[in-house]
């Protein structure tokens, strides 16, 4: 990423966050500056325990030196839950040293909401954290060194606490769950939904760093489909697209779900089988074959780590080599049955079965983009600010009857203008972000607390808990890091200042500046997370339609970028389709690796052929696609011979490559994507056995040609 923020190596998830080094940082961090307030209060404000409070301020140092040094830990490790131990039971213990003070600590309350948020993934566990929690710091206050200021204070502040960490919560789960919808679509074959080179990339570096740690084996096994090739030329691509997908959903249902199915291009599979030694791998490629029987037969390679090899490249290499020899030795023994394609049309589609299984498990759903524009403006952000005013409202409404002595002179305006700004809100539908009411909203989270503050005067501790909700709020309702300062500053600067003008004690000043540096590190933690799921959501949405290979659009990018070209309703569109003659030649001799490099070579041809306007896809193996927007038949004539040429200079020695090229052509051919794409394979077939019904330029193609002439 190109600002500071976490670096979020793939994706936003609970994991990648708990794990980024900035965010422990920031935790340990937040020990060491307690530890610098409670060692200075020791020695300047007259407590009652100052030894105490200075043994508890070295404490503190001791356990901020001792997270700084550690990793940071993953999500549910006895770590992560000692650390929110700690954050309330480091609270009520500060409580206790700080006495007359009680009230100063509270603010760190704050952290126990968000760091379950963060660290924990079953609900059960952060409720029991936060039970814990609340009766804990209810006990301080009520039997321990506290007062009647500090058990208000505690239950103005703790509602809103849990309140906050719920939303954090919703927030990393729709930003997680978009994730992961957006990592299947980036590391889904498009066609077969089964794996793409990306996944099979990753995938097998993790598996073998994770198997080496085992100890055990693990089994790569590489396939392609016998005869597929004629079968593509004879019936079709479509034809040739319902066997892809009957083969990736075959494999899936044979190899079960902790296998790992890939598609890596063409008629070309990958099968990482975990925990799989040789004779296991035996027994799988037999039940492969045997469903794969009746409508197809398979070439398999079998290479395991870490007999063979322990380097991911070598492992698939040595895969590769092996089918290949394998398909030598079994060419001609064995006839390649007759694919009925009627038969395939039925076929369940793999992407379905792996959609079903990476469907979210979450017991919280929110909206499909974790953009802060969507979570900001969303109905339940609005609704948990409207229902912590109405609480605010409503606990300053009872302190005003029951305890009228803890407020001064003005605090019935103040709750009056507090309430009005409650109804509004649960009243009125969410705006979006940066529009005036959302910034007066904002504005209002510090703007009415520091005036509560203000008048409730030497018993300020009571309204402490109205500024919570501040930095997370400003932090997911702005998409300006200058707003989100902005707010922040106004903050930082009223509710002290509140503070000092209504003279609070000392007490309650300590409180203001507890809560703003926790404030401060939850809106900067916040803005970060934001904005990476943000930027990498942006980055998955992009490799969602784009080929890993070559880099140019794949079958998804194809149609979505032909459908919204024809919705701008140009005058005419030609789409070309080409695949390469003496491809599988190559790619059986010499190895994938080799057939990759010639792909990629033919991408690059094309680009510098048909020149920066059009549209270049690569739908699959070893076939491309070229879109030219307001281009005629004969536009797309004049360019065939060029194409033809520069595709036949990527020829390897003893290794010819040639392609077919089928045109079709908006509207004559079609009007939306897919009856164009079939209309240019047809002709595709047509060139490449001879036969001459393609179609010849009509009158309307003519009339268009004379118009651009003239």
């Amino acid at each position: 990423m190109s600002r500071f923020s976490p670096n979020f190596s793939a994706r936003v998830s609970r994991r990648e966050i708990a794990l980024s080094p900035l965010v422990w940082l920031a935790v340990s961090a937040s020990f060491a500056i307690f530890c610098v307030l409670c060692g200075g209060i020791a020695v300047l404000a007259p407590v009652d325990r100052p030894v105490l409070l200075g043994a508890f301020s070295v404490l503190l140092g001791v356990i901020a030196i001792v997270l700084a040094r550690q990793p940071a830990p993953e999500p549910d490790a006895a770590l992560t839950h000692g650390v929110i131990v700690l954050a309330y039971v480091g609270t009520t213990s500060a409580m206790v040293c700080l006495a007359p003070y009680t009230v100063a600590a509270l603010p760190v309350t704050i952290f126990v909401g968000a760091l379950s948020a963060v660290w924990l993934d079953r609900i059960s566990q952060i409720v029991i954290h936060w039970t814990i929690a609340t009766v804990l710091l209810l006990a301080v206050s009520i039997v321990g060194p506290g007062n009647e200021i500090s058990l208000i204070a505690t239950l103005t502040l703790v509602p809103p606490t849990w309140a906050l960490g719920l939303i954090i919560l919703w927030v990393l789960t729709t930003a997680e769950d978009q994730s992961n919808r957006l990592e299947l679509l980036a590391k889904r074959d498009a066609l077969t939904g089964v794996g793409n080179r990306r996944l099979l990339d990753e995938r097998l570096e993790a598996d073998i760093v994770r198997h080496r740690a085992l100890r055990r084996p693990l089994t790569v096994l590489a396939l392609d489909l016998n005869g597929f090739k004629g079968i593509n030329d004879t019936y079709g691509h479509a034809a040739g697209d319902r066997l892809l997908i009957h083969v990736g959903a075959t494999l899936v249902r044979v190899v079960g779900d902790r296998a790992t199915v890939i598609r890596q291009g063409g008629d070309e599979f990958c099968v990482l089988l975990p925990e799989t030694g040789p004779r296991e791998a035996a027994a799988v490629v037999d039940a492969i074959r045997a469903a794969l029987a009746p409508v197809v037969r398979t070439g398999v390679g079998v290479a395991t780590f870490p007999a063979d090899a322990s380097d991911p490249d070598r492992l698939i290499d040595i895969a590769d080599a092996r089918l290949t020899a394998e398909k030598t030795e079994r060419r001609g023994l064995a006839p390649v049955p007759v694919v009925d394609p009627a038969a395939l049309d039925a076929a369940p589609s793999a992407g379905e079965a792996a959609g079903g299984r990476v469907r979210s498990q979450r017991w919280m759903t929110g909206p499909s983009d974790a953009s802060r524009r969507t979570l900001g403006g969303s109905t339940l952000v609005w609704w948990t600010t409207g229902a912590m005013f109405v609480f605010y409202a409503v606990g300053g409404t009872l302190v005003l009857l029951f305890r009228p002595g803890l407020v001064g002179a003005g605090y019935e305006p103040v709750l009056a203008f507090g309430s009005l700004v409650a109804v509004w809100i649960c009243v009125s539908k969410s705006p979006p972000i940066h529009t005036v009411r959302s910034e007066f909203v904002l504005a209002m989270t510090y703007v009415i607390p520091a005036a509560l503050i203000y008048v409730s005067g030497e018993h300020a501790s009571v309204a402490i808990g109205t500024a919570v909700f501040v930095g997370p709020l400003v932090a997911t309702r702005t998409e300006s890091r200058v707003r989100a300062g902005v707010h922040l500053a106004l903050a930082t600067v009223l509710l002290p200042l509140a503070g000092l003008l209504g003279h609070a004690g000392l007490g309650p000043m300590l409180a203001i500046l507890l809560l703003l540096c926790s404030m401060a590190v939850l809106a900067i933690c916040c803005v970060f997370i934001l904005e990476a799921a943000e930027l990498q959501g942006v980055e998955l949405a992009r490799l969602a339609v784009t080929d890993p290979l070559t880099g140019l659009a794949n079958r998804r990018g194809l149609e979505e970028s032909i459908a919204e070209l024809l919705a701008a309703a140009p005058p005419t569109v030609a789409v070309l389709a080409l695949d390469l003659n003496g491809f599988k030649a190559l790619n059986d001799a010499l190895g994938h690796g080799a057939g990759d490099l010639l792909l990629g070579d033919v991408a690059q041809a094309l680009r510098q052929t048909v020149g920066t306007n059009a549209l270049i896809a690569r739908p699959g193996g070893d076939e491309f696609t070229v879109v030219l927007p307001n281009r005629t038949l004969y536009d797309a004539g004049a360019l065939e011979n060029d194409i033809r040429g520069a595709i036949a200079e990527l020829s390897r020695e003893h290794y010819p490559i040639s392609t077919g090229i089928g045109v079709a052509t908006f509207p004559t051919d079609g009007r939306h994507a897919s009856t164009l794409i079939d209309a240019a394979d047809r002709r595709l077939l047509d060139d490449k056995y001879g036969r001459r019904d393609r179609r010849k330029p009509d009158d309307a193609d003519a009339a268009n040609l004379r118009a651009r002439a003239s």
